[in-house]
């Protein structure tokens, strides 16, 4: 979340075609073309706003892009993109700081080479440049010390020499200032590692402590896309995995999602993932080392004052519009599933109509469109995951939700963002407004 990348439009048809040829799974009209009429430079810089997975198979990445000005700023224009990583396909999605450190270098024909592949390095050098290629991508012919001539790809014989863990570090993203808490990721990492440590030392957290076993609840791979849990976390932590602190957000919101989407809706272990992954935010969001135990103990107490069922469901504050979850040994059947293939076949028009009557209502006005970054410049560091009801609409005009639970989730955002940014009590009599408009319509 929150990657600046250069997307590679001419890469993403390439996969495409080999998805289409190789027969590896159906492709979909909003798929084959996700820019609509949008028109879009090679490469077009853009930023991730979004992310969700969906099991075909195989398992599919789809991404939310926000199209960006060079200045940074979005202008308003996004498209979503699905994937998976499949052979002999080029990628096509480049981190703008490593393009921008590659571009720099100017290559020129006959220029020598040396290209990361897998563990090792491979050297080559440049023959010449494709007369019809418009842009940086597949743009240079090479030709491999093992005797290879190709557009820029993967040799299949000879020697390589094996990466060092130094030059893997000298090429890692290198965070901005405003992408961790005091501008450090190091001490951040520490600081946050310290409190993962106490939270996995409770008892409420041993179920999310390590992966959901395969083998006990099979049916878990086919309904979670995106497992996740306390010692992966933590790992990534230790490892530097994290580019910003909002993936780290992002990655923990799943403790709940997941626990949600596998469970029944009001059972022990979804309260449990909830006041966990809630703890863990908290943790993230302090600028110090807090007292964990005495954290935990305020928000149990907050989790057993609630008066309105209704509203925690509708507002919960750790959920997000990716929905995907961890587990435990505890984990009951998932019922909700058999239900799917029975929903009625005018759901979407109900969404549509729904969306319509929040549009209209004067109250909604504040979430219609994406949130001004200027005007509100700590936005995306408070919340990692922006949706508004514009971006929900485009959603339904490319046919995205599979079904009415994933229209419910991102609607829900709208408020869940909402009430984790604003602290001003209109904002809050804003919200209860429109989720009493919601409450009718549902009636």
């Amino acid at each position: 979340m929150g990657d600046e990348v250069m997307f590679f439009k001419q890469g993403y048809d390439l996969y495409l075609k080999a998805v289409i040829d190789k027969s590896v799974y159906q492709v979909g009209i909003s798929q084959s073309n996700p820019y609509g009429k949008l028109q879009l430079k090679e490469p077009e810089l853009v930023k991730v706003i979004g992310i969700k997975y969906e099991i075909r198979p195989p398992r599919l990445c789809c991404l939310r892009l926000a199209v960006m000005k060079p200045n940074g700023r979005l202008n308003g224009d996004r498209f979503t993109i699905r994937y998976h990583d499949i052979p002999d396909v080029i990628d096509f999605l480049v981190l703008r700081q490593t393009y921008d450190t590659a571009m720099a270098r100017s290559w020129k024909i006959g220029d020598r080479f040396r290209s990361m592949i897998d563990d090792g390095w491979w050297w080559g050098s440049i023959e010449g440049r494709r007369p019809d290629s418009n842009s940086a991508f597949l743009c240079h012919r090479i030709r491999w010390d093992n005797g290879e001539v190709e557009d820029i790809g993967e040799p299949e014989i000879g020697g390589s020499v094996p990466v060092l863990a130094e030059e893997i570090a000298s090429i890692l993203y290198h965070p901005r200032g405003d992408e961790w808490p005091g501008g450090d990721r190091d001490a951040a990492c520490r600081k946050i590692l310290s409190g993962l440590e106490d939270v996995m030392s409770l008892a409420i957290a041993e179920p999310f402590i390590a992966p959901v076993d395969i083998n006990t609840y099979p049916s878990y791979t086919f309904i979670v896309e995106y497992p996740i849990d306390l010692s992966t976390i933590k790992a990534r932590f230790e490892n530097r995995f994290y580019r910003r602190v909002t993936t780290a957000q992002f990655d923990i919101r799943y403790l709940a999602t997941n626990a949600e989407k596998f469970n029944e809706p009001h059972s022990a272990i979804v309260k449990q993932a909830r006041i966990v992954t809630d703890l863990c935010l908290r943790i993230i969001k302090e600028d110090s080392l807090q007292d964990v135990p005495s954290m935990y103990r305020q928000l149990l107490e907050s989790y057993h004052s609630s008066n309105s069922e209704d509203e925690e469901d509708i507002m919960k504050p750790s959920t997000s519009s990716q929905d995907y979850a961890t587990s435990s040994r505890s984990l009951r059947p998932f019922r909700r599933a058999a239900h799917r293939n029975h929903l009625p076949s005018d759901w979407k028009k109900d969404c549509w109509d729904l969306i319509d009557i929040l549009w209209n209502c004067q109250d909604s006005e504040p979430f219609r469109e994406p949130v001004d970054a200027l005007e509100h410049p700590d936005y995306e560091k408070i919340i990692d995951t922006p949706m508004d009801l514009s971006t929900i609409r485009e959603e339904l005009r490319g046919e995205n939700y599979e079904n009415p639970l994933e229209f419910c989730k991102d609607v829900r955002m709208i408020f869940a963002n909402s009430r984790n940014y604003n602290t001003n009590k209109r904002s809050k009599v804003i919200l209860i407004k429109l989720i009493a408009v919601i409450s009718q319509q549902i009636k």
